[in-house]
C-alpha cells in the first residue's frame, strides 16, 4: 500500500515511470542485493532504469560501501572452527557417534 502511494505521488508530481504495472515495477526493484557478512552489509550498485525508479518515487539509493556491523549474537558460529588436524576430527566425530548411541 506504500508502495502504491509513492507510485500515485510520483505521477502527481508529473514523473514518467518506465512501466505501467505494480508488479513489473517490483519485480524490477527486487533484483537490488543486499550482501551480510561478518562486519556488516552492502548492497549492490543500483544503476540505469532502477536508479530512475528510485528517483521518481522518492527512495534514497542504497550504497554500495560496506557498512554497520553484524552483532555477536547474529553471527553464524561453526563449532568445527576449532578443529586443527584430522585427529582432533576423528575425535569429535567419535564423540558425536557416542552421544547418537
Amino acid at each position: 500500500m506504500m508502495f502504491r502511494q509513492r507510485v500515485n505521488l510520483a505521477c502527481k508530481k508529473g514523473m514518467q515511470l518506465p512501466y505501467d504495472s505494480d508488479n513489473k515495477l517490483l519485480a524490477m526493484l527486487d533484483s537490488i542485493e543486499q550482501t551480510v557478512f561478518r562486519n556488516g552489509a552492502y548492497y549492490s550498485e543500483v544503476t540505469g532504469v532502477q536508479k530512475e525508479l528510485l528517483n521518481a518515487l522518492d527512495i534514497p539509493l542504497p550504497t554500495p560501501e560496506p557498512y554497520g556491523k553484524v552483532g555477536k549474537e547474529e553471527e553464524d558460529v561453526d563449532e568445527d572452527d576449532d578443529i586443527r588436524s584430522l585427529d582432533e576430527l576423528e575425535l569429535v566425530l567419535n564423540k558425536i557417534d557416542a552421544q547418537s548411541k
